[in-house]
């Protein structure tokens, strides 16, 4: 399990689960592992997942750049992981949740009121079709799973935010 969305650490368990991987967020997506020495290992391999804390008051464009940014790589990240433990061994369910998308539809729904006149066009154009874009790399991730020798079936479902 990686990612599951507003989960919290669980009991004993067989198998390998991990929170807060593709970012964390102080609310939803804190760091953990079961087992424990998981996310450090991962985050040795992989690298560290970075923050993604919301922010539902005044926004800033550079802060929604790094949002952007940190969304964007979340995909990418759980299909490593994902890919990596497929290749550790055999599972009986797999179960990856790009919260991306999720965070994106909160994030970058609607930037009418943030944008002004003083917006570049590129960088204008480029926060706008973040929600597109996170569902882009989504679909990017998603491709290795479509492939038929995975040994395990892996389900994975999403939509955007109302």
């Amino acid at each position: 399990m990686v990612d599951a969305y507003e989960a919290r650490p669980l009991g004993r368990t067989e198998g390998i689960h991990v929170g807060g991987w593709q970012f964390t967020n102080r609310v939803s997506l804190r760091s953990w592992s079961s087992p424990r020495s998981a996310l450090a290992e991962l985050s040795r391999r992989f690298g560290p997942p970075q923050s993604a804390d919301e922010v539902f008051g005044q926004q800033t464009i550079t802060r929604l750049q790094q949002q952007r940014e940190r969304l964007l790589a979340g995909p990418g990240r759980v299909a490593d992981v994902t890919l990596h433990f497929l290749q550790q061994g055999q599972f009986d369910l797999v179960w990856p949740t790009f919260v991306s998308a999720h965070f994106a539809g909160h994030q970058f729904f609607d930037l009418s009121r943030l944008m002004t006149d003083t917006t570049d066009e590129d960088t204008r154009r480029a926060l706008e079709g973040t929600l597109d874009d996170v569902y882009e790399e989504i679909d990017r991730a998603l491709g290795p799973f479509s492939r038929p020798r995975l040994p395990t079936p892996i389900f994975s479902c999403s939509r955007p935010t109302e």
